[in-house]
């Protein structure tokens, strides 16, 4: 019989980084444990129907984010990554968000504290209050562990052995072992995919066309970037014409007019539910973020890569490493990001009649979503850390 627990999620604001957080508080609200929720106020968040609660704690000053935002804009890709993952996530965000976990553990304190690792104040309180602790993660583990060490010096002013705290809990990763061999001594590996998580009823993202069908993506937040109207335009150029059903999220933040006019084979919406697009889906563009792509490859689908920054470089060439997918050959501008534009439209167009035509990088992405599949399932993870934690 399961003894309910209560479990603390915690996260920075981003739907890539509470995404993974999410499957884990379905199964554990399954299982009948209470779960809570804590991300920062201006984190875009639904829970409805999930049976847990959410908790909106502080987020950075808006001024200090224009001015982070200005710095970052001018800087090269190593600096950004300085700047997103020290001064960004190590310090302001934590900042932020460390008087409101304190006061939600001080309310009522949690048996198990799971959380994303970019956030940190999460890890503080747990740690100094010797809570267990397990860190969900986003991308490749040798990626997280490169980042725990670039900001640990930060977080021992927090508290002293709090990185190596963070490095010895629990690691939970739905990437298998061949595609991401982890350095965290602690390495759990399961799979977030729910048999039957679409069902008939569900409605048809991509409203009974016929196939191939082609998912394109550059994520949420590329509607507040400079750069999202040039990229996104010369993507619409690329798939016009195409041979396949195009469906194209733009996120909430775009002005979709800006877009016409769209090709008669795309349909343009704001956001589409990934797994009923993908559970019929023959190929996905998208810029590699975390979300996006390790949800193509559970489904076993090829992937052409137009990654822009943080962990999506990385991700494109370790998926195309392993045959599952092409990148886009494009020059970083003066501060390490591509600037994809109308001149990129052929080469886009070019890797996605590649990836549609060659059944060998469809066959590479089914022998992972093959080995994904036999992880252990998520509850079973789950239970694991619930009936026997251990503190971090």
């Amino acid at each position: 019989m399961t003894v309910p627990v209560r479990v603390l999620l915690a996260s920075t604001a981003g739907a890539g980084h509470f995404g993974p957080l999410l499957p884990f508080a379905d199964a554990l609200a399954r299982a009948g444990h209470d779960v809570e929720l804590v991300v920062p106020g201006d984190a875009d968040v639904s829970v409805e129907g999930r049976g847990l609660r959410v908790t909106r704690g502080g987020a950075p000053d808006a001024e200090e984010m224009r001015r982070l935002s200005a710095r970052f804009a001018g800087s090269g890709r190593a600096q950004q990554r300085r700047l997103a993952e020290r001064e960004l996530f190590a310090r302001r965000c934590t900042e932020a968000m460390l008087p409101s976990l304190r006061e939600v553990v001080g309310r009522r304190p949690p048996d198990l504290v799971l959380r994303e690792p970019c956030e940190y104040a999460s890890a503080i309180t747990a740690v100094q209050r010797q809570i267990p602790l397990a860190t969900v993660a986003i991308s490749f583990a040798k990626a997280e562990w490169s980042v725990l060490r670039l900001v640990s010096d930060l977080l021992e002013r927090h508290l002293g052995g709090l990185s190596g705290a963070i490095a010895e809990a629990p690691f939970l990763t739905r990437l298998p072992a061949s595609l991401d061999p982890s350095p965290f001594p602690r390495t759990l590996r399961y799979r977030d995919r729910v048999a039957g998580a679409v069902t008939e009823g569900d409605a048809d993202p991509w409203q009974g066309r016929e196939h191939p069908h082609l998912y394109l993506t550059f994520g949420s937040q590329l509607g507040r970037s400079e750069r999202g109207p040039q990229l996104q335009r010369a993507a619409l150029t690329a798939v016009g014409g195409l041979r396949a059903q195009v469906l194209f999220t733009v996120g909430r933040h775009v002005d979709r007019s800006a877009l016409e006019p769209v090709p008669e084979n795309v349909r343009v919406v704001e956001w589409a539910e990934q797994e009923a697009v993908l559970a019929d889906c023959d190929l996905v563009v998208c810029h590699g973020g975390s979300g996006t792509t390790f949800g193509a490859l559970a489904h076993g689908i090829p992937i052409g890569f137009i990654p822009l920054f943080a962990d999506q470089p990385s991700n494109a060439r370790r998926v195309a490493a392993a045959g599952a997918g092409l990148v886009l050959p494009a020059t970083a501008g003066a501060d390490g990001i591509p600037q994809i534009d109308a001149s990129h439209a052929g080469g886009i167009r070019a890797m996605a009649e590649a990836l549609l035509a060659a059944s060998s990088y469809r066959e590479a992405a089914q022998r992972l979503a093959e080995e994904l599949a036999a992880q252990p399932a998520i509850a079973v993870v789950a239970a694991t850390l619930t009936s026997a934690p251990t503190a971090g």
